[in-house]
């Protein structure tokens, strides 16, 4: 029987890690492995971690699972995990360059997982040693509990957590390290041209300042763009707090209520406030663990998505919304755009022309038929293509291939 070394960290974005790293565990057991998990902690006011039930293992797998470069974590605590498995593979739920102080330690004995197709081609082009790279979006569970469309009690829902951008801003300019030119121009190409990656939009930046790269040049920066992003990575969280207050200032401005769940959305509301004094309101109901998305969703009519700049990949939110028969409203991507039907199983808005999402939202709120259409056919596409069932058969066909 082969064996398999899950490692979770505890207390990470609403405890969302340790839940897929759950429900991992759940279908690899019933797919005939033997598997332990590892949770971790994060010591107190240290960038180290420990596990939290027990001792690290004695024995050896043939896998360490892990999500997010845990193992990096536990490095950095002292542990060797080296020994503990004949492989790792690491399943990354964020852009590539969050984790390039553990990507690039890594060589053939290392796995990556990515949910963007763009991502994986970025670890694949900067981390040749890694011994392959794979590309598979995330899946979500499905409540108990189905409550009937017209019955729902939240009409507009969206989760996620809340930073106010100038609070952000002002932050990001005391940072030393940080190159302000550069973060500026970053935030105006992306904001100017949103379907540009991450790393496109640096060598645009680049060459925008000079246009005449020599060959050695060109190269200098190549090999330089990975740790540039890592340690520049401000302007990617910002652009994510800019178009979740307009996002949302836009449909207030219309008069369209938003139920939120997450972190801090106090301070959006007293922002809001001064913004569209008279308009729509944010119901805020506080912070949740991940555990206890599917039920909220399971009573929410539509679901509001904002994609954390994935150009070709997909976002939780998307199969979560699906999963519980919700209308699901997005930004698009080439990946969603090939795997789903606008207006069919789920509605697709510009982040270039947030001013037209209220009108979107309104239209199918005054059709619950044809919303209640949409949100079934997402259902049924969701529970056939996006749960942990099929995610991880697709997971363990990667690593026994």
């Amino acid at each position: 029987m082969k064996r398999m070394l899950i490692l979770a960290l505890s207390k990470v974005c609403y405890v969302s890690v340790y839940h897929f790293c759950e429900r991992i565990q759940q279908n690899v057991q019933k797919e005939g492995w033997q598997t332990d998990m590892l949770v971790l902690e994060k010591e107190e006011n240290a960038n180290r971690y420990y596990p939290a039930n027990g001792e690290m293992p004695d024995c050896t797998y043939d896998v360490i699972l892990e999500i997010n470069t845990a193992s990096h974590c536990i490095r950095e605590s002292g542990i060797s995990y080296e020994t503990l498995g004949k492989e790792v593979w690491h399943l990354l739920l964020d852009h590539p360059m969050y984790h390039h102080e553990a990507l690039v330690t890594m060589d053939q004995k290392f796995h990556i997982v990515c949910i963007d197709r763009k991502h994986a081609e970025y670890v694949r082009t900067y981390y040749p040693k890694i011994g392959s790279v794979h590309f598979l979006p995330l899946a979500a569970d499905t409540s108990k509990e189905w409550i009937p469309y017209d019955k729902r009690k939240y009409p507009v829902l969206f989760t996620g957590s809340y930073m106010n951008s100038a609070t952000f801003l002002h932050n990001a300019k005391q940072c030393a390290g940080i190159d302000q030119p550069f973060f500026e121009q970053m935030v105006q190409k992306l904001l100017d041209r949103p379907m540009l990656t991450q790393s496109r939009a640096v060598w645009e930046c680049i060459r925008d300042r000079k246009a005449d790269l020599t060959k050695q040049e060109q190269k200098e920066i190549e090999n330089n763009l990975p740790s540039m992003l890592h340690t520049q990575y401000f302007f990617d969280m910002y652009i994510r707090c800019i178009l979740r207050e307009e996002m949302l200032i836009q449909l207030l401005k219309s008069g369209i209520d938003v139920d939120v769940y997450g972190h801090n959305w106090e301070l959006f509301i007293e922002y809001a406030k001064l913004v569209v004094p008279d308009g729509g309101k944010i119901h805020y109901h506080g912070e949740v663990f991940y555990d206890r998305l599917p039920e909220i969703y399971a009573d929410s009519q539509i679901v509001l998505n904002l994609l954390p700049w994935f150009k070709d990949g997909m976002h939780d939110r998307i199969p979560m919304g699906m999963n519980n028969g919700c209308v699901t409203v997005s930004d698009s991507c080439d990946y969603l755009e090939e795997n789903l039907q606008d207006g069919e199983n789920i509605l697709f808005y510009s982040i270039e022309q947030l001013e037209e999402l209220p009108a979107l939202i309104k239209e199918i709120q005054s059709d619950q038929k044809e919303a209640a259409k949409i949100a079934a056919k997402a259902y049924a596409y969701g529970n056939s293509h996006f749960t942990w069932k099929k995610y991880t058969k697709e997971l363990l066909h990667m690593i026994e291939k």
